[in-house]
């Protein structure tokens, strides 16, 4: 379900309440009954009400097993943004067709853009050139119903989403945390040592992996 949590201002800005987003956020799981909470947007400093919003939705969604919650990291080739430096949420970031983190040196050429990095990432996913559906029209990417220009950790995020959402849909007993432990714990290892660092997560998403392992 699509949760409105912003509109333009009509100068290429946003109009953003902090209280009605925290709102936005407990709608979803509570009324909404989410499972999982896809968040591309993102910037600006941290906030209490929404952090503690994210906390309840994690922590009481699908009735106390929590709801997992992923967040883009950001398009700056920089720091991780807010809301995706808060602790135990996916924080996404953006892969290319190279298995590389999308930097603006990045092998695709678009150099004016990069997945931001930091401490707080845990993966990466496909964010280069993604196709979906499209508003029709000059507001849209492309004049029709569909884009295969999709770019950012914005169109990151929804793959890692649609993962843990396949994954409750094949193991639905599973909590918050061992959702996010079966997707960090399936990932293709893109680090010379395999391990954990600041530019690629634990790796990139790998979706038939990680409902393999979920049904082990």
């Amino acid at each position: 379900m699509a949760v409105r949590i912003a509109k333009g201002d009509g100068a290429n800005g946003w109009v953003f309440d902090d209280f009605k987003t925290a709102d936005a956020i407990d709608w979803a799981w509570r009324e909404g009954q989410a499972d999982v909470l896809s968040n591309s947007w993102g910037g600006g400093p941290p906030v209490d009400v929404i952090s503690r919003a994210f906390e309840r939705a994690r922590t009481k969604g699908r009735k106390n097993k929590g709801a997992v919650v992923a967040i883009a990291a950001g398009n700056a080739d920089g720091p991780v943004n807010f809301p995706a430096t808060i602790a135990n949420v996916l924080a996404v970031g953006a892969s290319n067709w190279w298995d590389e983190r999308k930097s603006m040196t990045s092998k695709d050429g678009e150099n004016w853009w990069g997945s931001n990095f930091g401490p707080e990432l845990t993966l990466l996913a496909p964010g280069v050139r993604i196709a979906t559906t499209d508003i029709h029209g000059p507001n849209g990417y492309d004049a029709g119903d569909n884009t295969l220009t999709f770019n950012g950790t914005s169109s990151a995020t929804p793959h890692v989403a649609a993962a843990a959402a396949l994954i409750l849909s094949a193991v639905p007993s599973l909590n918050e945390k061992q959702v996010r432990d079966v997707i960090t714990g399936s990932v293709d290892r893109l680090t010379a040592d395999g391990a954990w660092n600041k530019y690629m997560g634990w790796g990139r998403l790998n979706i038939f992996a990680a409902l393999r392992l979920a049904r082990r």
